[in-house]
């Protein structure tokens, strides 16, 4: 006689339904259940009796829920911090997307309504659930989330295995050069993969690392400014780089001098092109790796911050067939970003567009792209003297570094091609003095300078622990040189930090931006080199937004605080 047996629930059902599982298969999962608790579907799963793909599809029509893929969604660092780790693997969720009133999160159980109730208390806007499979959202996870305590498990298995060996350095870095790989190579490869998904995690742009004589420093850029993790494994600091350098196809054995390489690597769905430069230094070598995200899409003008006002006038100059635009700043102050995006409004079949970089930093589709190579000769003034014969419409020269490079890009711009490029000054208006001292005549940026676009990047407040700010005494005197006798009725604010923004206040970053259209007037002011009579034109005009002006309205909107905006304007005059 059979014991009496509970009915399987609904899923159960379904799956039987479907042709997915049989009576056997159910009495096992429930005779399972009562050794070991869990729910019906993960207990099947575990046996290896139903799919998760096929499970996972009949649950998607129970709960009224979309099934969603997530290799194929390009995950924002951003988006997925705002659930706090803590509730996201307690409660088997990942924040996705944030759509117009609400907020998509992938969940393993979509039904768990508790799950839901506080989820929905950390989240800014409505919460709006998708099923995901479990397996991809634990690989989400441990991408995205703190993967420190695995770090420090390799390093210190990495000290470990590399203490054995008791060759000479000299020696040491011969036969891992010959082998391709050192003693230590699956750990050291373990912890590349580490270093790089917690970068592609933070959201950096750069990684350090950088021996020193009794610990190993590991930096990471995020937002512009460098955090540091200090490590005590200083041993494995030779093996790492070795590792790093085999990967870019770099001399292993070199250690004398500089090295440059690059090489590309997929980091969760994420596609990532790193470029790679060694430098000898006392205590080893210093290893630095620009990490460029082909997965991200191009920014528009909007999500970089540039006020709408300044949009449209941008794009009108942008349009135009020919002509000269320039974007200026200094490093880091997003201006090839900007030029990107310039360059997204006049991409169509209709036109054909060729780059000058150095290097190239995001593959655009359409774009015949170039990449100096000085090397061989392969210059930007080598390479502009072969543009003009591939009959562009627009042209980017990276940057303009002399006088020849600027004389090509303004006799470009005569001759019926729109060119863009960038120039390394603080402001606007410094931009078109600066060509003038380099040799540019008066007339030919009169009659070619179109625009001139100069930025700044802030670190956003984070929204999750932003509060009032107490303005430091030397903070209230520059808001009182910047803000005059204008009336300001809010408090600023900064972030407090919290596990969001990794406690550092802020998350995210937005531009600041200084426009100068060059109009009748100011063509008139080129034509005599008045570079006097120009900035007073340029100041007087009432459609001129300088870079004091958008650091203003970010602040009173709350968007940034005042001592982000004084660390990236200290070279702006007020």
């Amino acid at each position: 006689m059979q014991p009496n047996r509970r009915v399987p629930n609904k899923l159960g059902k379904a799956l039987v339904d479907a042709g997915l599982l049989d009576e056997e298969g159910i009495n096992r999962v429930l005779d399972q259940q009562q050794h070991t608790p869990g729910r019906f579907g993960d207990v099947a799963l575990r046996l290896g009796l139903v799919a998760e793909e096929d499970m996972l599809k009949i649950l998607s029509e129970q709960l009224h829920v979309p099934l969603v893929n997530l290799s194929q969604y390009s995950m924002d660092p951003d988006v997925v911090r705002m659930i706090p780790e803590s509730h996201a693997r307690t409660y088997r969720a990942i924040a996705l997307e944030v759509a117009a009133d609400s907020v998509v999160v992938g969940m393993s159980d979509p039904s768990d309504l508790n799950a839901l109730d506080v989820l929905a208390q950390v989240l800014p806007l409505p919460l709006s659930p998708v099923l995901v499979a479990s397996e991809s959202l634990n690989r989400i996870h441990n991408l995205y989330y703190s993967n420190d305590a695995e770090i420090e498990k390799v390093a210190q298995r990495i000290e470990v295995e590399s203490s054995d060996r008791s060759a000479p350095k000299r020696v040491e870095l011969k036969l891992q050069n010959q082998q391709g790989a050192s003693a230590a190579d699956a750990p050291t490869s373990r912890m590349v993969d580490l270093l790089f998904e917690r970068a592609v995690r933070l959201g950096a742009s750069d990684i350090h690392i950088e021996p020193d004589e009794e610990v190993l420093r590991i930096r990471t850029r995020v937002d512009g400014v460098l955090h540091e993790r200090v490590m005590t494994q200083r041993s494995i600091a030779p093996v790492l780089a070795s590792r790093l350098k085999t990967m870019a196809g770099l001399d292993v054995a070199e250690v004398r001098m500089p090295q440059d390489g690059s090489f590309s690597l997929n980091v969760s769905d994420r596609e990532l092109d790193v470029r790679l430069s060694t430098m000898p230094i006392q205590d080893g070598e210093s290893i630095v790796m620009r990490l460029l995200d082909q997965s991200k899409g191009l920014l528009s003008l909007e999500i970089l911050g540039m006020p709408e006002k300044l949009t449209t006038r941008f794009r009108h100059q942008v349009k135009r067939p020919h002509g000269m635009v320039l974007v200026t700043g200094p490093t880091g102050s997003g201006k090839t970003t900007t030029i990107y995006a310039a360059l997204n409004e006049r991409n169509n079949p209709g036109e054909k567009i060729i780059t000058v970089e150095d290097p190239v930093e995001y593959k655009l589709p359409r774009v015949n792209q170039v990449e100096i190579n000085p090397q061989i000769g392969l210059d930007f003034n080598a390479v502009l003297r072969s543009v003009l014969r591939q009959d562009p419409d627009v042209i980017l020269i990276g940057e303009i570094r002399d006088e020849e490079s600027m004389d090509m890009g303004l006799r470009s711009a005569m001759t019926g091609h729109l060119v863009f490029s960038t120039l390394h000054t603080n402001d606007a208006v410094s931009t078109v003095s600066r060509m003038i001292e380099m040799g540019g005549q008066g007339y030919l940026l009169a009659a070619t300078l179109k625009l001139v676009v100069a930025q700044r990047l802030v670190r956003r407040v984070c929204p999750h622990c932003q509060k009032k700010q107490v303005l430091e005494p030397y903070e209230q005197e520059w808001i009182d040189l910047v803000f005059k006798e204008e009336d300001i009725v809010q408090a600023f604010l900064k972030g407090g930090g919290c596990a969001s923004c990794e406690h550092t206040g802020y998350r995210g970053r937005i531009g600041i931006f200084e426009v100068i259209e060059i109009d009748h007037e100011l063509k008139e002011d080129l034509n005599r080199e008045d570079m006097n009579a120009f900035e007073q034109h340029v100041r007087a005009n009432k459609n001129y937004h300088s870079l004091i002006d958008g650091a203003k309205e970010l602040l009173l909107t709350g968007a940034t605080s005042v001592e982000e905006v004084m660390r990236v304007m200290d070279d702006v005059s007020l």
